[in-house]
C-alpha cells in the first residue's frame, strides 16, 4: 500500500479536469523526472545554509517574510476579490478577467464592506488582501473596503493589495495609504518589469512587494533587477510557482514548458526558476528577503487553514481537528456496565464531560483525543470517522449545517460532509493509530512507526488494509516540496 495519494489517482484526476487538453500536455519521462529531480535536490543542497525552510519544508525562505505570507501560512488570512477584470494581458493568468463580478471572497459575495468586516470578525482573520482582476480598476470600492476595515479592526487587522501597477499613480498611493493600507504587492512582470511605480510606492505605502511568477525565460531578468529592488525601498521579494488551467494552458504550452502532475498540473521549470533566484540572491549576498510560494504550499497550507477554520464552527466538543483540517470522531462500541466504567475513569482523571458523548441507540462511546489518552489501554475496539466542513452562501439540503450570523441581515452557512466512515480498526491497528497520531503527533511518517516502534506492532506496509491512505491523508499535512512525474 502507498500511503501517498497515489500517483495513478492524481494523473486520473488530472487527465479528468483538463479533459481534451490533456494529451497536449508535455510530461517528463521517468528519466526526465530523476534528472530534474536531482536538479531540484541540488539547488536544495546549496540553499540549505542560507535558507530557512517552514511550513512543512513547503516554503522559504522564511527567516524574513512580508507579515502577510506568515498570516497566510499561520491561517488567518482572507483574500476578497473586489473584481474579476484586468487591464494586463499576462500568458500566465489562470483565468479569464472580463466580467465585472460582486466582491467576494470563498463562494460568498460581499457586495457591502460592512458584512464582509463582520464575516472577518466571525471568523477571527488577522489579515486581509485585497486582489482582482485589478483592484485600482473599482478604486473606489477597493478604498472603501479598506477604510471600513481598518476603521472596524485598527491596527488588529494587516492590510495588503495586489496590482499590476497600471494604472497606479501617487494620488492613488496616497490615498490608500491614507485608508490604512499596510502592504502593496507589484505583479512587475506584467509590465515588462518596470520598477518605475514600485519607487513611487516605496516612499507612501509602509510595505513594498514584489510578487511575481517565477517564469524560466525571465530569470537573467529579474537577477540584474535585485539589487535594483534593494536601492529603492522593495522589503520583500515574493516567487510563486506557475500554475495550468485550461485558460491559460495554450500559452504556457506554446513556451514548451514542462507539466508537472499533482493535485493540480504545474510547471517544473518554474519551481526551478525560484530556486535558482533564491539560490543567487543568497550567494551574492544580495540583501532582499525572497520567498518561494511553491503550489503544494498553498495547496496543502490554505486548504487546510479554511477546513480548520470551517471545521471550528460545526464540529462537536468531542470531536478533533485534524492537523489536515478534517473533522475526526472516535468512538468505542461497549455494553453499557463498560461504558460506566470509562466514564468513571475519565471522572477519576479530572477529564471535562464535554470532551464524550454517550449515545444509547449505538452502544457506543465517542471522545477526543484527550480522552483517548486515559482510555486507549481499557478499549477494545475503536471507530473512525472523518468529516470536511464547507463555506457556503446558503444550505445545500444534502447534509446537517449550522447557521453562522454574521449580522442582523446575513448569515452564512457551515455544512459538514462525510469522507471516511465507520472505519473499525483492529487491536494492531488501534496501536499503529495511537502512535502515530495520537501518542506521538510529531512523529510524521508512518512507515517509521511501523519499522522503529516503541512497541512491536507485528504489522508490515504490505498488511496495512487500504484505508490507511485515506486515515494518514486525512490526518496530517505532507512534508516536502511535491514529487516530480
Amino acid at each position: 500500500m502507498n500511503l501517498e495519494i497515489d500517483k495513478k489517482k492524481y494523473i486520473d484526476l488530472n487527465r479528468s479536469e483538463y479533459g481534451d487538453l490533456y494529451p497536449t500536455f508535455r510530461f517528463p519521462t521517468e528519466a526526465e523526472s530523476r534528472d530534474y529531480g536531482a536538479e531540484r535536490e541540488q539547488l536544495l543542497g546549496r540553499l540549505s545554509p542560507h535558507v530557512r525552510w517552514d511550513y512543512q519544508r513547503t516554503k522559504a525562505d522564511t527567516t524574513r517574510m512580508s507579515p502577510g505570507c506568515r498570516l497566510c501560512g499561520d491561517g488567518y488570512w482572507s483574500c476578497l476579490f473586489v473584481n474579476n477584470r484586468c487591464n494586463a494581458a499576462c500568458f500566465y493568468c489562470p483565468a479569464r478577467q472580463t466580467g465585472q463580478a460582486l466582491p467576494g471572497t470563498s463562494s460568498l459575495d460581499f457586495p457591502e464592506p460592512e458584512d464582509y468586516a463582520d464575516y472577518v470578525q466571525a471568523l477571527g482573520f488577522r489579515g486581509v488582501s485585497i486582489s482582482g482582476g485589478e483592484p485600482l480598476l473599482d478604486f473606489a470600492k477597493s478604498v472603501r473596503f479598506i477604510e471600513v476595515l481598518r476603521k472596524r479592526f485598527g491596527k488588529e487587522l494587516y492590510l495588503w493589495l495586489y496590482s499590476n501597477g497600471i494604472c497606479a499613480d501617487k494620488e492613488k498611493l496616497q490615498i490608500l495609504a491614507g485608508a490604512g493600507l499596510d502592504e502593496i504587492r507589484f505583479d512587475i512582470s506584467a509590465t515588462a518589469y518596470s520598477l518605475a511605480k514600485v519607487a513611487w510606492a516605496a516612499g507612501i505605502i509602509p510595505h513594498i512587494t514584489v510578487e511575481i511568477p517565477a517564469i524560466p525565460e525571465d530569470v537573467e531578468i529579474v537577477q540584474n533587477l535585485l539589487p535594483q529592488m534593494v536601492n529603492i525601498g522593495v522589503n520583500y521579494l515574493n516567487l510563486h510557482q506557475i500554475r495550468v488551467t485550461r485558460h491559460n494552458a495554450p500559452q504556457l504550452i506554446a513556451r514548451g514548458y514542462t507539466f508537472l502532475h499533482g493535485p493540480k498540473i504545474t510547471v517544473l521549470e518554474s519551481e526551478l526558476t525560484a530556486l535558482r533566484l533564491l539560490l543567487h540572491a543568497r550567494e551574492k549576498r544580495i540583501a532582499l528577503p525572497i520567498n518561494y510560494c511553491s503550489f503544494i504550499y498553498r495547496h496543502r497550507f490554505q486548504t487546510g487553514a479554511a477546513r480548520r477554520r470551517h471545521a471550528a464552527l460545526i464540529k462537536q466538543s468531542y470531536e478533533d481537528i485534524t492537523e489536515a483540517g478534517l473533522i475526526r470522531t472516535m468512538g468505542s462500541m461497549a455494553v453499557p456496565d463498560r461504558i460506566q466504567y470509562l466514564t468513571d475513569q475519565l471522572s477519576a482523571a479530572n477529564i471535562a464531560p464535554e470532551n464524550w458523548y454517550y449515545s444509547p441507540a449505538k452502544s457506543t462511546l465517542y471522545f477526543s483525543q484527550a480522552v483517548l489518552k486515559v482510555i486507549f489501554p481499557l478499549l477494545d475496539n475503536l471507530h473512525l470517522d472523518y468529516h470536511v466542513s464547507l463555506l457556503l452562501p446558503s444550505v445545500s439540503y444534502r447534509r446537517s449545517f449550522r447557521e453562522i450570523a454574521l449580522n442582523e441581515r446575513r448569515v452564512v452557512i457551515v455544512e459538514r460532509a462525510p469522507v471516511l466512515a465507520d472505519i473499525e480498526l483492529n487491536p494492531v491497528e488501534m496501536r499503529l493509530f495511537y502512535d502515530t497520531f495520537v501518542k506521538i503527533p510529531a512523529r510524521r511518517d508512518l512507515y517509521r512507526v511501523i519499522e522503529e516502534p516503541e512497541e512491536p506492532h507485528v504489522l508490515s506496509a504490505q498488511d496495512l488494509a487500504e484505508h490507511w491512505r485515506d486515515i494518514y491523508f486525512y490526518e496530517k499535512i505532507k512534508t516536502g516540496l511535491y514529487e516530480y512525474y
